[in-house]
């Protein structure tokens, strides 16, 4: 059953919604927490970004604008339960109440019900599983922005091969 979670409310809870990385920060840590917690999830951002899409069996990564053409990670989320078969084989990890609103009526017209977890007592979970940084160090980033998507995708297909 995987987490389908809105990865920005997440990286906001984490305090890491201000790194400019933070997608790949936040993908980071939550694969160090499915490693310990063999769980699957399916993050999806809002606008853009440089991530591919599959981080093996257990991590899928979801940019609104790249993947599905819409500006928020709420309509897409909103679009995977609608086109979902069962939607009780998710769970939704999101703080949005105009969100959690939208899908569990869907699932309720469905005639499935969702299980819901708030991003703050998941945000909670991951703390109290592993550590990371919270804090931006800008003095010791020396690489662009650019060169470090390009380093990412490299050694995501070296991975992947």
């Amino acid at each position: 059953m995987p987490y389908l979670i809105d990865a920005n409310n997440l990286a906001g809870k984490l305090a890491i919604l201000g790194r400019d990385d933070f997608d790949i920060y936040l993908t980071g840590i939550l694969a160090q927490y499915v490693a310990i917690k063999n769980k699957k999830i399916i993050l999806v951002f809002d606008g853009m970004g440089a991530l591919a899409n599959d981080y093996g069996e257990n991590i899928k990564v979801i940019y609104a604008l790249d993947n599905y053409g819409s500006e928020t990670a709420d309509d897409v989320m909103e679009d995977i339960i609608g086109k979902s078969i069962n939607p009780r084989d998710y769970i939704i990890v999101s703080d949005d109440i105009d969100l959690r609103n939208r899908v569990e009526a869907i699932a309720r017209r469905k005639g499935s019900k969702l299980k819901m977890i708030s991003t703050t007592s998941y945000a909670n979970e991951i703390t109290n599983t592993i550590r990371y940084n919270s804090e931006v160090d800008e003095s010791s980033d020396d690489l662009s922005d650019s060169e470090k998507r390009k380093i990412n995708e490299e050694l995501y297909n070296a991975w992947k091969t």
